[in-house]
């Protein structure tokens, strides 16, 4: 029989697209496994029983249900993503926190809490060392304007990452965080030498999962001027791809502005672009027909971020 179904997000005020379904029989047997489309929706074939629905993969975001099938009719589920099982800690500057407003988002995506760290790379250090530092916390995030060499060199601060991603944890990571990712994941990005000139640019969506859940396939990023570059290495993930100006003579190099990385149980996000603010008048994640480029390159970022920060 063919059954329907939808997900929201965990405030209950957005749909969520490229989450994992998977139906379930009384033996735990897979019947159906898919994703959910750009509109959050997903369809499948199940035969009559009753079946549990598991939404998220097991991920810090996830929901369950039963469906039961008679025979009768198709059968439509919606579901919403649970609300505050994660929690989000984040390390970051005082100009971070003017700029990059992940918070934002992540408080929007309905977090039971997002809490700010220290914006001194000593005592980020410390409680990212202390054994029950990140107990708490499904997602920390670690953006600009912090000595990321310094904590980098921290064993005990690497260790404390290390266990929050084994245990299944999120970890974003702004640009200049890559020494971070360097110590956790040895090869998987270098540095671009030289900053970036910053200007909007137009960044291929290279991750095919990413590209049909967006079903946009390149989006207009603007990568702020001195930013730090990355391109991806062994082991990594590029999401978005982009010619950018780098360097005062503004030389066209080809980066990755968006990286993915699997450390243990975990993931690891390291973004060459700021957060941008939620919009109070258009779908939390940015509506496509929304453009803001010359070329009518769409402004991808709240897509792309919401979306695979509902994956972590």
């Amino acid at each position: 029989m063919p059954v329907t179904g939808s997900v929201c997000s965990p405030s209950g005020l957005h749909d969520v697209p490229g989450v994992g379904i998977r139906l379930l029989d009384v033996t735990d047997d897979v019947v159906t496994e898919t994703i959910t489309d750009p509109l959050g929706m997903w369809s499948g074939e199940i035969p009559v029983g009753r079946f549990t629905l598991e939404v998220g993969g097991g991920g810090n975001f996830q929901a369950f249900d039963v469906v039961t099938v008679d025979g009768a009719a198709p059968l439509a589920s919606s579901v919403c993503l649970e609300r505050g099982t994660p929690q989000a800690l984040l390390f970051r500057s005082t100009v971070a926190e003017a700029t990059d407003l992940l918070h934002l988002r992540l408080s929007g995506l309905g977090l039971d809490h997002v809490h700010d760290g220290p914006s001194d790379a000593g005592p980020a250090a410390q409680i990212l060392a202390s054994p029950s530092g990140l107990v708490e916390y499904g997602i920390v995030a670690l953006l600009g304007g912090l000595d990321f060499a310094q904590i980098a060199e921290q064993p005990g601060a690497l260790d404390g990452l290390r266990d929050h991603l084994e245990g299944g944890g999120g970890l974003v990571l702004g640009a200049e965080a890559a020494p971070i990712l360097q110590a956790l994941a040895p090869g998987s990005v270098s540095l671009v030498p030289e900053p970036a000139f910053g200007g909007w640019v137009e960044a291929d969506v290279t991750d095919e999962t990413l590209a049909a859940q967006l079903d946009w396939p390149s989006v207009g990023i603007p990568v702020p001027k001195d930013g730090r570059l990355v391109v991806a290495g062994a082991g990594a993930e590029p999401l978005l791809r982009a010619w950018v100006p780098v360097g005062p003579d503004a030389t066209l190099t080809q980066v990755d502005l968006l990286t993915r990385v699997a450390v243990g149980e975990g993931e690891v996000l390291l973004s060459s672009f700021l957060a941008p603010p939620p919009r109070a008048d258009a779908w939390w994640m940015g509506d496509p027909a929304d453009f803001s480029l010359p070329d009518g390159v769409w402004d991808g970022r709240g897509g792309v971020l919401d979306r695979l920060l509902l994956q972590l």
